[in-house]
């Protein structure tokens, strides 16, 4: 499977009760081939009105 499928597959998933309240499902961005990779805890509420990772204090 592609990343963009992959990307689109999460986007869409209803699979658990999460999807029934947020807003946007988070997935990862950058560079396929990156030497290093960063990884956090779950998104935050402003995450989750963003749309993208590490914008919440």
């Amino acid at each position: 499977m592609e990343i963009d499928e992959l990307n689109k597959r999460i986007k869409e998933c209803k699979k658990c009760r999460l999807s029934e309240t947020r807003m946007n499902a988070i997935c990862g961005e950058g560079n396929l081939n990156a030497k290093i990779m960063l990884i956090a805890q779950a998104p935050g509420e402003k995450e989750d009105r963003v749309g993208k990772m590490f914008v919440g204090p």
